[in-house]
């Protein structure tokens, strides 16, 4: 990944240097700044650009005030995974969501409930970067940012959350592609997806649209989709969204449990997947593509359920504990859940069987999991603001 500093081509060597993990002896303590729009923080140095003036000055922060390096917790008994990396020391910062990128496979980002992005690299003890679009502006508080993602290229990070506005992120520069958008029209966003050709965003929001922008300029292409089964007396929030692997198809979870598919061009429903009552009362909030792109899996209070995507027609159903999150491995092979209250645990997508040890370690409620892009790796995000990784 590059971090292209144009004003300053030695300092952004210098910061080459830090992600390669070497140490380097100019990074001095500095008094404290005021912060402006946006902090890198690299190799415990918080490096602030003081923007819209006519020089932008580099200072580092003082180390006494550098964000807590996480810890290495030895696993409670052996399993085919590895250790757990708690990686957020503070634990009064909780995250919402976690993606590994698309494109490095050892990068992963978590939205936090302070309104923050934190960017890491696995195997390295402090966070790459944080991301702030508040930093420095007259607001009411930060906006609790629900849902991100990454783009295919691993360029650029989407992120919506409680305020309704979208966040889209250049990771090669660290700021805004755009001001943050939509806020004011459609209530919390509850979920957010990059398109495949890194063309359009989709957000799925309270009331009850998926809406797809131009991550560019911020503009809203087409109308909103409402994602509601036809004829529905109610409007209810959909709560999740994705595109498909080809990026031609939409499909959309609402908060009645009901999933919808809908052509991502002409916005036109395409299909209404079964609703059975396991889906009814969804905790997870979360839907999720298969890798191939042939199935969609949710999860509710009651369990499981996968369904045919290009039928809609349903193909699976396992009641298990509640669970909160979940993820498909790459190659379709295995999926992952973490339970309300227990452990994560592995299953066979084909059978629903349970495969393998569960990860190690004790777990409260988990939020969000994600494997990074060769399997590799599985990370979790609990509600004590731990973030744990394991390697497969």
């Amino acid at each position: 990944m590059q971090f292209e500093l144009d004003r300053d081509h030695a300092f952004a060597a210098r910061i080459q240097a830090l992600l390669a993990g070497e140490e380097d002896p100019e990074f001095v303590d500095e008094p404290p700044v005021k912060r402006s729009n946006w902090s890198w923080i690299l190799g415990g140095a918080a490096v602030l650009l003081i923007v819209g003036m006519a020089a932008a000055a580099v200072l580092a922060y003082p180390r006494a005030n550098r964000a807590e390096t996480p810890t290495v917790a030895a696993s409670p008994s052996p399993s085919p995974f590895g250790p757990t990396w708690k990686i957020a020391a503070n634990v009064d910062v909780k995250a919402n969501d976690i993606k590994f990128d698309r494109q490095y496979g050892d990068l992963f980002a978590t939205a936090n409930t302070d309104g923050t992005i934190t960017l890491f690299k696995v195997g390295r003890k402090s966070r790459l970067a944080r991301f702030d679009s508040t930093m420095g502006a007259m607001t009411s508080g930060a906006q609790d940012l629900k849902s991100l993602d990454f783009s295919a290229d691993g360029k650029r990070l989407v992120a919506g959350g409680m305020r309704g506005s979208v966040e889209i992120w250049n990771l090669d520069t660290g700021k805004l592609v755009t001001k943050p958008f939509g806020a004011g029209r459609m209530g919390v966003i509850n979920g957010v997806s990059f398109a495949p050709d890194r063309q359009s965003v989709a957000t799925a929001s309270a009331d009850g649209t998926v809406r797809l922008w131009n991550p560019y300029n911020g503009q809203q292409i087409g109308e909103p989709i409402t994602t509601a089964p036809e004829g529905s007396e109610y409007k209810v929030a959909a709560t999740a969204v994705q595109f498909s692997p080809n990026g031609k198809v939409l499909a959309t979870l609402s908060d009645d449990g009901s999933v919808a598919f809908f052509d991502a061009e002409s916005h036109e429903r395409i299909r209404q997947a079964d609703s059975p009552s396991t889906t009814v009362g969804t905790i997870g909030d979360e839907l999720v593509y298969r890798p191939d792109g042939r199935v969609v899996a949710t999860v509710s209070a009651s369990g499981l359920h996968m369904w045919d995507a290009r039928t809609g027609k349903t193909l699976k159903a396992a009641k298990t504990d509640s669970i909160g999150a979940f993820a498909f491995r790459p190659d379709g092979k295995m999926l992952a859940c973490a339970s309300i209250a227990g452990p994560v645990r592995l299953y066979d997508p084909a059978t629903l069987a349970p495969v393998g040890n569960p990860p190690p370690g004790e777990f409260r409620f988990v939020d969000a999991m994600s494997f990074s892009p060769t399997g590799k790796y599985l990370a979790a995000a609990e509600t004590d603001g731990s973030v744990r990784i394991w390697s497969t």
